[in-house]
This record gives C-alpha cells, structure tokens and sequence, in this order.
C-alpha cells in the first residue's frame, strides 16, 4: 500500500519493501509523457531526431567516463531541462519532512506476519 506523502506539485508515494522502499514518481513521469506529447505535436522530427541521436549516443563503445557518455547524458539533459525542471521534482515546506517521516518509516524493524500471529495469540 503506497502512503503519498507528497501531493503537489507532483505526487510522491512511498511503499515499504523488504529491506527498503519504493518511491512512487509516477505523477511526475505522468507529467514528462504530456511534455513529451506536446513537444511532438510541436515539432515531431525534431523530437525524434534528437531522440535518436541520444539513442545513437547510447549504443556508441566505451566506458563509463567515454567522451560518447558525456555527450549522450548532457543531451538527455537538454531534453529534460524542455520538458521538466532539468529532471528535478520540487517538493515544499511541510511535505518535506512528511516525505523524510515516510521514508524513514520504511526501514523500521516491522513484525512478519507469522511473528504479528504469534503476538496477537
């Protein structure tokens, strides 16, 4: 079950998992597919053109610190910083601490539920 601790501008949830949590961006994802639908009907050649030169860069040899990666990632940074706040997502004042209280909740020791049967009996 995810909590939401964050509810604008975009919604951020927060589900426990095993050993961690899952961080539920999907508001914001939501978000950058509109962008990315407007840009499209604003200019679509452009869009996947520059898509495919990213994807090129992607699939060009070399290491993590290779001249071909650099160029790749601040491409996609461009990209980005058209469609999103440069791939940030803002959260403010209360919600702050409300996201951190959520997150911290996920690491908890918590009961299994065979340990949460013993306990009830």
């Amino acid at each position: 079950m995810s909590n939401y601790p964050v509810d604008g501008p975009f919604r951020i949830g927060v589900t426990a998992l095993p050993g961690g949590a899952a961080i539920d961006v999907s508001h914001f994802l939501h978000h950058l597919i509109l962008g990315l639908a407007q840009a499209a009907d604003e200019d679509g050649p452009a869009l996947i053109e520059e898509l495919a030169e990213i994807h090129a860069m992607a699939m060009s040899p070399g290491g993590p610190d290779s001249p071909a990666v650099h160029e790749r990632d601040a491409a996609v940074e461009r990209v980005l910083a058209g469609l999103t706040d440069d791939g940030r997502i803002p959260v403010y004042g209360a919600q702050v601490e409300l996201f951190a209280a959520a997150l911290l909740r996920t690491v908890r020791p918590r009961l299994l539920p065979e340990q949460q049967d013993r306990r009830a009996s």
